[in-house]
């Protein structure tokens, strides 16, 4: 039997986020629902860190995010969706999530600073830069879904 290497682990991981179903609402009052059912989190050891490009999560999220758009347009709802992506420095991961665009505000108890492109996110990451900034703020890019474009 052979032994997996920790980056084929990770790239079965990373197919297995694409596939996973996505909970899609107009409401606001499923925000908890979406939270725990859309929000993905990526975390890299020190082994397999060397080996991803920010180029090739840029490309996986590119993958999800139509993955997503296929299921939206499936849902039957008139409705788009907001993605977001961030790194969670105290939990060390990669994290974004996707809520319906009826949502006035992105769901952080901090202040949020909207980067200009994923690619500083990934590489806010992979860099393991810390952005620290008191009070604390998050930074998080945030793209609409739309579900007829």
């Amino acid at each position: 039997m052979a032994v997996k290497t920790e980056l084929e682990e990770f790239n079965e991981y990373l197919n297995y986020l694409v596939e996973l179903p996505v909970f899609i609402t107009d409401s606001v009052n499923d925000l908890d629902t979406e939270i725990r059912d859309n929000c993905c989190h990526i975390g890299i050891t020190e082994e397999v860190i060397p080996y991803v490009q920010p180029e090739t999560l840029i490309t996986f999220l590119d993958i999800v995010k139509k993955s997503r758009k296929k299921a939206l347009q499936h849902s039957g709802l008139d409705i788009d969706l907001i993605y977001y992506i961030w790194h969670d420095q105290q939990a060390g991961q990669l994290r974004f999530n996707f809520i319906n665009s009826n949502h006035l505000h992105l769901p952080f108890g901090a202040e949020v600073i909207l980067a200009d492109d994923e690619k500083a996110i990934v590489e806010n990451y992979l860099n393991n830069k810390l952005y620290h900034e008191k009070p604390f703020r998050v930074l998080v890019f945030k793209e609409l879904i739309s579900k007829n474009i």
